[in-house]
């Protein structure tokens, strides 16, 4: 599974094409679909971030060192993912439209209603870190990949 996990992402700076994105995202998308781009964007920024400061919770709850592990390099890739999103911000979007971006996930109610499932499914478990908790928050987990 580590061999796995190790080769399953790249880094940001090795993909290539978001150039060719930025001309698509400007010129070939319509309204509609530069804000449904937008809230992806905005719905993964948020619980990638989420999930970067979340996994070391659970892992503090697991006693096998393997699945520690594990987490540790889930733990990494979401964090290159949250780079991955600033890369094609900075790349596809316009410099003036980004924090709304960052923020769509405020605004919008079906964003905000998914986020907050997910947050309130990952606080149970910091506030009480019991077998009933640790289960929700794995589901949770399972939820967001």
């Amino acid at each position: 599974m580590y061999t796995v996990m190790i080769g399953n992402f790249r880094v940001p700076e090795k993909v290539s094409g978001l150039g060719e994105d930025s001309i698509q995202y400007k010129q070939e998308l319509s309204e509609a679909e530069k804000k449904a781009y937008d809230g992806i964007l905005s719905f993964l920024i948020f619980l990638d971030s989420i999930q970067t400061v979340h996994l070391p919770h659970i892992s503090d709850f697991v006693t096998a060192p393997e699945v520690q592990l594990l987490l540790a390099i889930q733990t990494y890739q979401e964090s290159i993912h949250s780079q991955s999103y600033a890369t094609i911000l900075e790349t596809v979007v316009e410099s003036k439209k980004r924090d709304d971006i960052y923020y769509f996930r405020r605004n919008d109610p079906v964003l905000l209603e998914r986020n907050k499932y997910i947050g309130d499914i990952y606080q149970r478990f910091i506030d009480t870190p019991n077998d009933e908790n640790f289960f929700t928050a794995l589901v949770g987990n399972y939820i967001l990949e």
